[in-house]
C-alpha cells in the first residue's frame, strides 16, 4: 500500500507538473528573438551540475534566451561573487543552486533589492525576509525512502553502508531522515552500519570503500548518493573480489549509471534526472519572467530503476520525452 502511495504521488506530481506547463509552449513564438538575458550559477562541476546546465541553456537557445553560466566550484566566496556579479549584469532571471541554505536566503535578499526574479535549484533557503519564484527540487526525503523501502524487500536483514555527499544545504538532511523513517516505518532488521560523508567526490567514495573493507566491517549493501561515487564503489569492489557479494545502489539515472546497470555492476538506482531540473528551472524563470504564476515547490518525479525496466527510465539527456514535459 505505502508503494501504491508513493506511485500515486509522482502521478499526481506529473500531473500539477503539467498544468504548469500550459502557457509556456505558446508563447515561444511571440516572444522568442527578444534579447533576454537569464544567469546560471552552479555550486560545482560534477556531472549533475553540467547535465542541469546543459538542458537550461538548450530550452534557452530555444526561446532565444541568452545564459551566462557561472560555476562556483565548491568555494563559498566565488558562490557570492557570481551572483553579485549577475545581478549587476542586471540579467532579467536568476536561477542558482546554492552551496548552503544560509547563503540561499543571502541572494534572496540582494535579488529582492535589485528586482530580479530568482529560482532555486534543489536547495530551499533558510528562513528569512524576501521572495523568491520557486525550488526546483526533487523530494529528497522520498528518494531515501524508496531507497530504504527497496533494500527493505531486496536484501532482507542487510548490513547497510549509506556514502552521502555533502552535508549542510538540507539534501542530505532530507535523504537522511528518507531513509532512516522509511526503515523504521517498516520496522526493517536493515542495519546502517556506517554513515559517512563526501563532498560529492568519487575519490571520496573510493577511499571511503576500501577503509571499511579493510576494517572488517560487515557489508551487504551499498548505498551512494550519486552515480559518479557509485562508480569508485564498484571499482574498489571489483579489485577486492566482493562486488556481487556486496550490492551497490544508488541516486541519479545519469548516462553512466545506466551503464552500470546494464552491465550487472549496479544494482538499482533512484532515478532522477538533472536535465528535467534544469529545465523546469529555465521554464520558472521564463514563466515569472512573463507573470505566469509558478507553483511554490516544483518536484520532478522519480523512479526506482534495475535492469528490468532501464530502458523505460528518466534520462538526464535532452530528449523527446523530456521535452514533451518541458
Amino acid at each position: 500500500m505505502k508503494r501504491k502511495r508513493i506511485f500515486v504521488a509522482c502521478v499526481l506530481v506529473f500531473f500539477v507538473m503539467m498544468s504548469f506547463q500550459l502557457s509556456f509552449a505558446g508563447e515561444r513564438e511571440s516572444e522568442k528573438g527578444d534579447e533576454i538575458v537569464f544567469g546560471n550559477v552552479q555550486p560545482g562541476p560534477d556531472p549533475w551540475y553540467q547535465y542541469s546546465v546543459k538542458a537550461f541553456e538548450h530550452f534557452a537557445k530555444e526561446y532565444g534566451v541568452e545564459v551566462v553560466y557561472l560555476n562556483s566550484e565548491y568555494n563559498q566566496d566565488k558562490d557570492i561573487a557570481n551572483v553579485e556579479d549577475l545581478i549587476a549584469k542586471k540579467v532579467d532571471a536568476l536561477s542558482i543552486f546554492p552551496m548552503t541554505a544560509d547563503l540561499g536566503q543571502q541572494y534572496v535578499q540582494k535579488a529582492n533589492e535589485a528586482g530580479i526574479p530568482f529560482v532555486f535549484e534543489a536547495v530551499t533557503p533558510s528562513d528569512g525576509p524576501g521572495e523568491y519564484v520557486t525550488v526546483v527540487s526533487y523530494a529528497y526525503s522520498m528518494i531515501g525512502a524508496q531507497v530504504a523501502q527497496y533494500v527493505h524487500e531486496e536484501h532482507p536483514g542487510a548490513k547497510l553502508v549509506y556514502i552521502t555527499g555533502k552535508p549542510g544545504t538540507g539534501i542530505i538532511e532530507q535523504y537522511t531522515e528518507g531513509l532512516v523513517g522509511r526503515l523504521e516505518e517498516l520496522n526493517s532488521d536493515v542495519e546502517i552500519v556506517s554513515q559517512q560523508p563526501t563532498d560529492w567526490n568519487r575519490q571520496q567514495a573510493m577511499d571511503i570503500t576500501q577503509n571499511l573493507l579493510q576494517s572488517g566491517t560487515e557489508i551487504d549493501v551499498i548505498f551512494a548518493n550519486n552515480e559518479d561515487m557509485a562508480g569508485g564503489v564498484i571499482q574498489v569492489l571489483k579489485e577486492a573480489g566482493k562486488l556481487g557479494e556486496i550490492a551497490v545502489v544508488a541516486t541519479g539515472g545519469s548516462p553512466e549509471g545506466i551503464q552500470l546497470i546494464k552491465a550487472g555492476e549496479l544494482e538499482a538506482t533512484a532515478a532522477a534526472s538533472a536535465g528535467l531540473e534544469g529545465a523546469l528551472c529555465f521554464k520558472a524563470c521564463w514563466d515569472a519572467l512573463h507573470g505566469v504564476k509558478v507553483p511554490k515547490v516544483i518536484n520532478p518525479p522519480v523512479m526506482m530503476a534495475t535492469k528490468k525496466n532501464i530502458d523505460s527510465s528518466l534520462t538526464w539527456e535532452v530528449n523527446d520525452t523530456l521535452i514533451d514535459i518541458v
